[in-house]
């Protein structure tokens, strides 16, 4: 996904285990992650020296689904969002535009390390940037086709907790014909953890 400095919406459903740490949710060179389980964002990460960025002034729930999303505009900057809601932070400086076009979840883009410890579900990636009232009516509902929804990953693939080793693409459903793919990685696809499983989203 490519924003180049254009608005966009990253928004997914995460389970933390409240593990410490910088903790990669959605990043290509516009980082969304956690700090110590604070939500925080910046563009251009590799040009960026972290005078530019937003992060919540509290933790996100530990041990628990829980909602979260962060809106880039032009305009008006970074907001953060938890389960629906804006979500109270504290910005720096005005974020740069970015450079880089390839995205992961739960790693950094540059780095292979600073790996999210918990469980990750209903990603979805958007090239506008959503109001409070769109983020507040869908955060907990299924959306496959929708203006501006550019990714949408459910991860409804393999055997819950089964032996998936030949399940190794997380497909994007706006898009099925192999447009931006995910291809996991260091998986063991076998058990309770480090595999598919089922959902517990409460998604309406």
């Amino acid at each position: 996904f490519y924003h180049a400095g254009k608005p966009y919406t990253k928004e997914a459903w995460i389970f933390w285990s409240g593990t410490k740490g910088n903790q990669q949710i959605i990043s290509s060179n516009d980082i969304f992650n956690l700090v110590d389980g604070k939500l925080f964002a910046e563009n251009d990460r590799l040009n960026n020296t972290n005078d530019k960025y937003i992060i919540s002034k509290k933790s996100i729930p530990k041990n628990e689904w829980t909602h979260v999303a962060v809106v880039y505009d032009t305009t008006s900057g970074f907001k953060l969002y938890v389960n629906g809601k804006p979500y109270s932070a504290d910005s720096k400086g005005t974020p740069r535009a970015s450079t880089q076009s390839k995205t992961y979840l739960g790693k950094h883009p540059h780095l292979n390390r600073y790996f999210f410890d918990g469980s990750m579900d209903e990603v979805r990636i958007w090239n506008i940037a959503r109001n409070d009232e769109e983020i507040a009516d869908s955060y907990n509902k299924i959306i496959a086709k929708a203006e501006g929804l550019a990714g949408y990953y459910n991860f409804n693939l393999g055997t819950p907790s089964g032996f998936n080793s030949d399940v190794t693409e997380l497909v994007n459903i706006v898009f099925p014909e192999a447009t931006n793919v995910g291809l996991l990685k260091n998986f063991a696809l076998q058990g309770i953890s480090s595999n598919w499983i089922k959902s517990q989203v409460p998604l309406k």
